[in-house]
């Protein structure tokens, strides 16, 4: 992912693959602290940790859906 960010720097903004490369590595960094807290929080309710199973589906739908619209509007 971090190679494909690059590459789409390299082609629409020139000269800033380094702001771009930090960027993704502090977005990694934040949806690992965001991931972490509802994690706690999701816990802590009735389901357990069976909420985790849930929460892990619903991201990773996103993740799914983000992709293929970034796929969608490269082509």
């Amino acid at each position: 992912m971090q190679l494909y960010i690059i590459q789409l720097s390299e082609k629409y903004s020139p000269g800033t693959e380094d702001v771009v490369s930090v960027l993704n590595i502090s977005a990694f960094n934040i949806g690992i602290a965001v991931g972490s807290f509802l994690g706690g929080i999701l816990i802590s309710t009735s389901l357990g940790l069976l909420s985790i199973t849930i929460m892990s589906t619903v991201f990773s739908l996103i993740a799914m859906l983000m992709a293929s619209i970034s796929i969608q509007i490269e082509k």
